[in-house]
């Protein structure tokens, strides 16, 4: 239940599970969560200035908060009595230590990052990193070029960043290089022939024979690889 922008009840039976309180909320009004037993987590957003007197008083099964706030919100310093070092908060890197600082934050079993480290590793390099909070939808990255290589691919990315920091893995394959011996030649066009007939090895590499990205291995990529030996083509 809401008045204006402050958050003053919850309605129906108690919650159980998580909580996320709508961005723009600015405050949480006394009492509001007070018995909610089930409440396991909370996530409170950027917006939050203020909390109110025992607005989570007897939610002794409170686990984690997520709070966006840069400033640590307003509170009882006897909040989370009782229960507080259950509780592990999770904040903004730079926030960290202000809410450290100040009761009842500082009481917390841990404060931790909101934020983790998102890696682009290419053939067991470091390509690119990112710090991303947890939630935040991963933004595409768009595939590195190589001359003379052809780029195998990401491996899994989440949609969303998780709680904890992601490796994503990436390969350079040499274009042409079908039976990926590093080299390209008569034997990489058989290889290709082969799959074509439907009886490809197992060594049979599909992303460096399809010259063309068309995710079809066809005439067109047998001549590219025909150009590759012959030198009239990278």
């Amino acid at each position: 239940l809401y008045l204006g922008n402050w958050l003053i009840g919850y309605k129906g039976d108690k919650p159980t599970g998580g909580i996320t309180i709508a961005e723009g909320t600015i405050g949480i009004a006394d009492f509001a969560f007070d018995g909610c037993i089930g409440l396991s987590s909370l996530t409170i957003p950027g917006s939050m200035t203020t909390i109110g007197r025992c607005a989570f008083s007897g939610c002794n099964n409170l686990l984690n908060i997520y709070c966006y706030a840069k400033n640590a919100p307003s509170i009882s310093e006897n909040e989370f009595v009782g229960f507080s070092s259950n509780i592990t908060l999770h904040v903004l890197s730079a926030s960290i230590e202000a809410y450290k600082a100040k009761m009842p934050w500082k009481t917390f079993k841990d404060i931790v990052s909101l934020e983790h480290t998102l890696t682009y590793m290419v053939d067991d390099k470091v390509y690119k990193t990112y710090e991303i909070i947890e939630g935040n939808v991963i933004p595409e990255e768009a595939a590195p070029q190589k001359e003379g290589y052809t780029f195998s691919g990401w491996s899994d990315i989440p949609e969303k960043m998780p709680a904890h920091n992601v490796v994503i893995l990436g390969s350079f394959v040499l274009t042409g290089d079908a039976n990926v011996d590093k080299k390209v030649n008569a034997a990489d066009i058989v290889e290709m022939i082969n799959y074509r007939k439907g009886n490809p090895s197992n060594i049979f590499n599909k992303i460096a024979a399809d010259l063309n990205r068309d995710n079809e291995i066809d005439k067109t990529d047998i001549e590219g690889v025909i150009n590759i030996i012959m030198g009239k083509s990278k």
